[in-house]
């Protein structure tokens, strides 16, 4: 099997037809940690397609400290004359896949250009964008007075307490955040990283047990979705 595959990615490159890769990972950091360099090695052809697949929302790895500085960062944007102008034209809201890859941009530019400001204006737009989506808001005063009380949450319990459920997605999205960076370094768009949240995953000490519907469909979904001739897993 494995010398099959070897020959369909070098019969692929040599006849510059694509290769598609579903790269899948328990947790946001898996990939990375796991196998980067073959990863890279795979996206060096061009003609090879990658996918980028987070099975868990990961929220446990978030410490309430993080999210205060989160909170913190939207805090000095949110009322910016540059904030303002993004609300207007729709920036923000849930369904504008071209805006979170506009906050990814933001974020690497200030990376490039070694300047703190253009970057923690990054990741406050998607900080900001992701509170709208977790708690379903539109208005910027509401999501100010939201995050007053997010931060009294974060202030007071204490580390290693399980979060109410949208304290978890929140989280969550944070670690999809560092995720899509990470590819968005590598020139891929949200378009081809999905974050699966299975609901296997919880925040209790014993987890309940994978299901087809809850915790299976959503795989096979995604595999007819991508039609992949490489699956990897990292462990």
């Amino acid at each position: 099997i494995h010398d099959r595959l070897v020959a369909k990615i070098e019969r692929g490159s040599k006849a510059c037809t694509k290769t598609r890769f579903l790269h899948t990972e328990p947790h946001h950091d898996d990939l990375m940690l796991g196998y980067l360099p073959y990863i890279v090695r795979n996206m060096r052809d061009a003609s090879n397609d990658h996918y980028f697949v987070t099975l868990t929302s990961g929220f446990t790895a978030v410490t309430n400290q993080y999210m205060l500085e989160q909170l913190q960062g939207v805090s000095r944007w949110i009322h910016s004359p540059e904030f303002a102008a993004l609300y207007e034209e729709g920036y923000f809201e849930v369904n504008n896949e071209q805006g979170r890859n506009r906050d990814i941009w933001q974020y690497l530019d200030g990376i490039a250009a070694r300047n703190e400001e253009m970057r923690a204006e990054g990741a406050a737009r998607r900080m900001l964008r992701n509170l709208m989506e977790v708690y379903e808001e539109s208005s910027l005063k509401a999501i100010r007075d939201r995050m007053v009380e997010l931060e009294h949450y974060f202030n007071s319990v204490y580390p290693g307490r399980k979060d109410p459920e949208a304290i978890q997605r929140l989280k969550g999205t944070c670690r999809e955040w560092e995720a899509e960076t990470l590819w968005g370094y590598f020139g891929w768009q949200c378009s081809h990283i999905r974050h699966l949240r299975l609901g296997f995953y919880t925040g209790d000490i014993f987890v309940p047990e994978p299901t087809v519907q809850r915790d299976v469909e959503p795989v096979l979904a995604l595999l007819h979705e991508t039609m992949p001739d490489v699956v990897t897993c990292a462990l």
